[in-house]
């Protein structure tokens, strides 16, 4: 390949990869803990177990105190997965435009768009993912210091965010059907995937052993939760848990036989794959033929393996499955491959579907988050023009029913249910919203749901003053709570 060539295909990544990341760059949207950070200007990622992402955005600060630089990280984000794909793509998949695309396919689902919406952590958790990548084929002059630092470089990617470890176990299958695919030899195959096993194992023993102990503040709360003291219960209930929220939350109960497609192309691919590697190495080749035809099953679980084993479910956050993100572009690797080996480059291009179903739900997502939030605004001006006559910080307000909803939004969740998850109701009662209402000019107390107050207030709001009505809510008044019911129910 020309130079010319290189550049052509490095700037055709680049141009696919814009295209996923514009809508997230040219929006303005302050998501959950961006909120915190871009008016108060803290990191705090470390006493969640993340020292590198601290150590990251000190570095691009000059300091400790950071600022809102949207949308720089974003764009360094592009950067470092621009690089890191195209390394990737050239050392495992292929030289052609195709195998931008199985690279490009990794932003097919739609959970990675929870992760493209913080302002700052995007930067933090794309560091993580690239470093897994990395891990994969940065080499040093000698087998010991390439081993050390590539277990190193996992190190760091769990100290940016501990999730990316599903990432790269699904990368290491993804090696292991590279090396089949160029007929490597059996022995050397094994070799490398117990290696890289083995690097997993000790860059989590080193996590977990001296960095988590060293950066973590000892508290578990609902958002991380400790290792299960019974892992076989844990197991079973978190998978289920896992399983029934991706199947509800992408296509319902078309959730199942989509994955089972998925699977399927994957498991015909793999045949493909193996048999043509059989007929090189005949019974030498025997064990790594029938391991990669099992791959598509085994790298399923992968996804989430990581969050088995703790001690409660968080499978309502869109953004843990980042897994899936790899697991889709190992499918599209496996499709890739069995093209080329039947001689059929033009089906290649059928790995435009599922980028083209994801870049689609990311541009409808910002749209109707971007929509929302303008609506959110206005409702707590509303509210805020309502209660002008009750001084800042004086009152506890409680959120009865739904909010006004976005048309643009409730348009989109038809198409894309998982936007449920990922648009943040801010008018209820937990801790982002009363920042959120902080940060949009409605300063008022925060009532946390551990007193049980809320629900008590909730049942009692009916023998409450009627403060004021409107044509979006109600609002009650007793003492220093007041009720502002969207339901304006008629008591």
């Amino acid at each position: 390949m020309s130079i010319e060539n290189k550049n052509n295909q490095y700037f055709a990544l680049f141009l696919m990869l814009l295209v996923i990341f514009l809508p997230f760059i040219t929006s303005n949207i302050y998501y959950i803990d961006d909120i915190g950070r871009s008016s108060e200007g803290y990191t705090r990622w470390g006493i969640d177990g993340r020292p590198f992402a601290d150590a990251v955005m000190i570095a691009l600060n000059f300091g400790k105190h950071i600022a809102d630089m949207h949308p720089l990280p974003h764009i360094l984000a592009l950067g470092f997965i621009l690089f890191t794909f195209y390394n990737f793509r050239n050392e495992y998949v292929g030289k052609d435009i195709y195998a931008s695309l199985v690279m490009v396919s990794f932003f097919s689902s739609p959970f990675i768009f929870e992760v493209l919406t913080y302002r700052f952590d995007v930067l933090t958790i794309m560091i993580g993912i690239s470093l897994c990548f990395n891990a994969l084929y940065v080499r040093c002059k000698s087998h010991l210091l390439s081993y050390v630092t590539q277990t190193l470089i996992l190190v760091a990617a769990l100290s940016s965010y501990q999730i990316v470890i599903n990432v790269f176990l699904i990368l290491v299958v993804m090696e292991f059907a590279s090396s089949v695919a160029k007929n490597i030899n059996n022995k050397d195959i094994i070799i490398r995937g117990v290696t890289r096993l083995s690097q997993a194992s000790l860059s989590l023993l080193v996590y977990m052993k001296i960095v988590l102990p060293a950066s973590f503040d000892g508290e578990h709360g609902d958002n991380h939760p400790s290792i299960s003291s019974n892992l076989f219960n844990s197991l079973i209930e978190n998978s289920n848990s896992y399983y029934k929220y991706f199947c509800e939350s992408l296509f319902g109960g078309a959730t199942t036989y989509i994955l089972a497609i998925l699977v399927a192309i994957g498991f015909v691919s793999s045949l493909i794959i193996s048999s043509a590697y059989y007929k090189q190495n005949g019974s030498r080749g025997l064990i790594c033929s029938l391991l990669l035809v099992i791959t598509p099953f085994l790298a399923l679980p992968l996804t989430m393996v990581s969050l088995l084993a703790l001690d409660s479910s968080i499978s309502h956050f869109p953004r843990v499955y980042i897994g899936i993100s790899a697991y889709i572009m190992y499918i599209c690797f496996l499709f890739y491959k069995a093209c080329s080996i039947s001689k059929l480059e033009t089906l290649k291009a059928m790995i435009l579907i599922p980028i083209i179903y994801g870049t689609g739900y990311g541009y409808s997502y910002v749209n109707a988050l971007s929509d929302q939030d303008k609506l959110n605004r206005q409702t707590i001006y509303s509210i805020k023009e309502s209660t002008k006559d009750i001084d800042y910080n004086t009152v506890y307000p409680i959120f009865v029913g739904n909010a006004p909803e976005s048309p643009v939004l409730s348009n989109a969740k038809r198409n894309y249910p998982l936007i449920s998850s990922m648009v943040v109701n801010y008018f209820s009662t937990w801790y982002w919203p009363h920042r959120y209402w902080s940060f949009n000019g409605y300063h008022q107390l925060y009532l946390r749901k551990k007193t049980g107050l809320i629900d008590y207030n909730k049942k009692m709001m009916c023998s409450f003053e009627v403060y004021k009505k409107t044509q979006d809510f109600t609002i009650r008044k007793n003492g220093d709570i007041i009720i502002i019911d969207f339901n304006r129910s008629k008591c």
